[in-house]
């Protein structure tokens, strides 16, 4: 049986203090996940191997979706479902002002990929084709974790297999350091989107 939050008690965990996710949180989680897969050659991929990367399930989030679309307004961008090619969760088109999220994923997984998406355009709008793509990969991911963790979610099942793979490191330590020194635009990000987050369960409790 699926007990993930439902819908307004995914918000309302936020409401709860539960938003203080710290690095050293997300580093006991990522460690749980390496001893699910201690077959897991860190380092060794291009792409996300699928053996270590399972897509969020479940029913719930689609208001947690649309508060996040409306957030993304905010900033320009509009947000469309659409059914895309292969593993091909979503992506961001800086040009149109477009975030497009794969509509053939479960509700959860789309709330992830939706985060995901706006952690690059808080963090990495000005500089869509400049630095490290695994750095921006990995930060964008930790952004969706974050917001999704402080939600009652655990998207590790997904978000560190991602992680690992784009950080670049060979071994949980250089993970680790690369996490740590990216932590406080990961936080910050985060932040942002919980607090959107945040004034959509104000504004529904006042409607009540």
């Amino acid at each position: 049986m699926d007990t993930r939050p439902d819908d307004w008690q995914m918000l309302s965990l936020l409401m709860a203090g539960i938003r203080d996710v710290v690095a050293s949180d997300i580093w006991a989680d990522y460690l749980a996940f390496k001893d699910k897969f201690p077959e897991y050659p860190l380092g060794e991929f291009s792409g996300v191997p699928p053996k270590v990367t399972r897509h969020l399930t479940g029913a719930g989030g689609s208001k947690m979706l649309n508060a996040l679309e409306r957030y993304a307004s905010t900033r320009g961008f509009l947000v469309s479902l659409e059914k895309l090619p292969g593993k091909v969760n979503g992506y961001t088109d800086y040009a149109e002002g477009s975030i497009v999220v794969n509509s053939a994923r479960p509700v959860p997984h789309q709330v992830k990929t939706l985060a995901h998406e706006l952690g690059h355009v808080i963090l990495h709008a000005e500089a869509q084709g400049d630095g490290d793509r695994g750095l921006k990969e990995l930060e964008a991911e930790g952004v969706a974790y974050v917001v999704l963790k402080s939600a009652g979610i655990d998207s590790g099942d997904f978000s560190f297999g991602y992680i690992a793979v784009f950080s670049g490191g060979k071994c949980s330590d250089e993970i680790h350091e690369k996490v740590e020194a990216s932590w406080p635009c990961i936080q910050q990000a985060a932040d942002v989107l919980i607090t959107a987050l945040l004034t959509e369960v104000v504004m529904h409790e006042r409607s009540a």
